[in-house]
């Protein structure tokens, strides 16, 4: 019955790996969106008008 219970905590920490990658990514690739969303007003004013 022992080798039931690690079997299924091992299981659980794999089942959890698989899903925590994309889950990571994920977040990786909205974190990413976020800061070129935030950085391209920025940008453009940079652009559009040097003398500021």
């Amino acid at each position: 019955m022992k080798n039931v219970y690690r079997f299924l905590a091992l299981s659980e920490i794999y089942w959890f790996k698989d899903l925590a990658l994309p889950i990571f990514v994920t977040m990786i690739g909205f974190t990413m969106v976020g800061l070129t969303l935030r950085a391209v007003p920025r940008f453009l004013i940079t652009v559009t008008r040097p003398e500021a």
